[in-house]
């Protein structure tokens, strides 16, 4: 638009339309409401030929370009500058910060951008191996809780012989019990690491199908009777397109009728975790990005009789505050049937039963 690049971002988690302008050394916004949530981080004095030096209160706020997740310092347009942007839909500015630790690649010719091929990690992907043994030294009464309560919900809801999708199945803390009652299983996780765990422990069973991919790539159309979501699933979903695009390809897979079982994971579950003995040493960092955004930091050991297995891990995170997560439910189209949160008391989330209508 008259020269400049317009690109399309989310910030904190909200999808926009951003001027790219490398004269500018921050990102801003056209409204304050756009940073709605996000910490604090000072002040900024900035400089423009049209208005002179000019204040703005600074924000921390995630910004995703071209699916990559980063931090920035956010300023707040004066309204001169707010004033012109907004006929034309644009919904503030992305500056050099945005690019500090990477470059960015503007083709002019063809309207597009992109940045650099980055081979992306997927969550626990590379420690798959240590996973159950590091969660079950910090969690194992609790994780054993809520796969009992889960396992008893699936009772009620499902005939032994259902088809039903483990979402986030992970090493198959849901997956395994389901196919021991005799459901037919399929297990879905983007990690193939966590993914060949599972196999593993369930060589080549008749009742048990593993997928590896994202849950919002999953093209299927009424294959499942019920569908769980637990365990902190939810999280990994980072903006609302995410989740939208999740449970509406959750939504597709479901029969007519089909019920899911899902969690939401409460803000004081966003925390640090320790846990040290003889053989795990174990600790987790929650960082705060701003808003909803929090970065997960694992750097753990799990100590054998002749070698020692690290686990380093580093990805981003999100809080689903109630009402964005339950409206998007229900624009899928799901009914919701019950709020299960009392019967889960003490998880650290929200679980609800909702239905495909």
């Amino acid at each position: 638009m008259a020269g400049v690049p317009v690109i399309s971002a989310i910030l904190n988690g909200k999808h926009g339309r951003f001027f790219f302008d490398t004269g500018a050394s921050i990102c801003y916004v056209t409204d304050e409401q756009s940073v709605e949530g996000c910490d604090r981080a000072g002040e900024f004095e900035d400089f423009h030929p049209m208005l002179g030096k000019f204040s703005t209160r600074l924000f921390t706020a995630a910004l995703n370009m071209d699916d990559q997740p980063i931090e920035v310092e956010v300023g707040i347009l004066p309204d001169e500058f707010s004033m012109m942007m907004k006929p034309f839909g644009i919904d503030g500015i992305i500056g050099t910060n945005s690019i500090l630790a990477t470059e960015i690649q503007l083709d002019f010719t063809n309207n597009f951008f992109r940045f650099p091929e980055i081979v992306k990690s997927v969550p626990h992907d590379s420690w798959a191996s240590s996973y159950d043994q590091l969660f079950e030294a910090s969690f194992g009464s609790l994780l054993a809780d809520i796969t009992d309560l889960t396992m008893e919900l699936v009772l009620e809801l499902s005939e032994p012989t259902d088809s039903i999708l483990d979402i986030g199945s992970g090493t198959g803390r849901m997956s395994i019990p389901l196919v021991e009652c005799r459901y037919y299983v399929s297990a879905l996780d983007p990690s193939a690491g966590m993914l060949n765990q599972l196999a593993n422990r369930l060589p080549d069973h008749p009742n048990l199908e593993l997928i590896n991919s994202p849950v919002d790539q999953l093209a299927m159309q009424d294959s499942f009777n019920g569908a769980l979501c637990v365990f902190t699933v939810s999280s990994y979903w980072l903006d609302e397109t995410a989740l939208r695009d999740s449970l509406a390809a959750i939504y597709n897979a479901l029969l007519p009728g089909g019920w899911l079982i899902i969690d939401r994971t409460l803000r004081g579950s966003f925390s640090n975790t320790a846990f040290h003995n003889e053989k795990i040493h174990r600790q987790t960092t929650v960082e705060h990005l701003g808003g909803d955004i929090y970065r997960y930091t694992e750097k753990s050991k799990v100590i054998g009789s002749c070698n020692t297995e690290s686990a380093n891990d580093s990805f981003l995170i999100r809080f689903w505050a109630e009402d964005v997560f339950l409206d998007h439910v229900l624009a899928t189209g799901f009914i919701l049937e019950k709020d299960l949160s009392q019967d889960f008391a003490g998880s650290g989330a929200s679980f609800y039963l909702i239905r495909k209508d």
